[in-house]
């Protein structure tokens, strides 16, 4: 198990904004969690003229969440660093490392004409380190979309999410017994 302050390293830093764009949609994320912080779509507007944006800063939540020991890791409160060894163009690398054998990575794609954002996990060397009676990896994702239509049942009635496993068709996520 890495020593506290090896933890400590990863959880201390200064976010950064960085961004992702392609024809379609400008993703700007930030170092800590290496997650999405902002994501608006080119050429469309709200029905009240503003930019359509899917999510803004600080409306936004996705972590992964792992078990080292008796402590509980959760990806959003660490700093990882772009690695630009392995970003280009249509494509960003955030890596978060206790050393260069160790760490966890994500990397996001954007392809030409896509809206579609893909997101890469790998967790590397942390086989002594995780739990290892534990074969899942949890992932919480809260996020509060801002209003696009100007009929609110009819946004609640055609806004969805969608979520696959690798290899698998998507399916919707039903939320519509929600209600705020």
């Amino acid at each position: 198990f890495p020593s506290h302050d090896t933890l400590a390293q990863l959880g201390q830093g200064q976010a950064q904004l960085v961004q992702l764009s392609n024809d379609k949609i400008n993703v700007t994320f930030s170092t800590k969690g290496a997650t999405p912080v902002q994501v608006q779509v080119k050429g469309y507007q709200t029905f009240d003229g503003k930019a359509l944006n899917l999510f803004k800063p600080g409306a936004n939540r996705l972590s992964y969440h792992y078990v080292a020991g008796n402590r509980n890791i959760s990806t959003e409160q660490l700093f990882f660093q772009i690695d630009s060894s392995l970003s280009s163009q249509g494509s960003l690398t955030f890596t978060a490392a206790l050393d260069p054998n160790r760490y966890i990575r994500h990397t996001y794609k954007l392809e030409k004409g896509a809206y579609l954002l893909k997101h890469q996990v790998q967790v590397v060397g942390l086989g002594g380190i995780l739990a290892p009676n534990i074969d899942y990896t949890r992932l919480s994702w809260n996020t509060s979309v801002p209003r696009q239509e100007k009929d609110l049942k009819d946004e609640r009635n055609t806004s969805t999410a969608y979520f696959r496993f690798s290899n698998e068709e998507p399916e919707r996520i039903d939320y519509t017994d929600y209600e705020t």
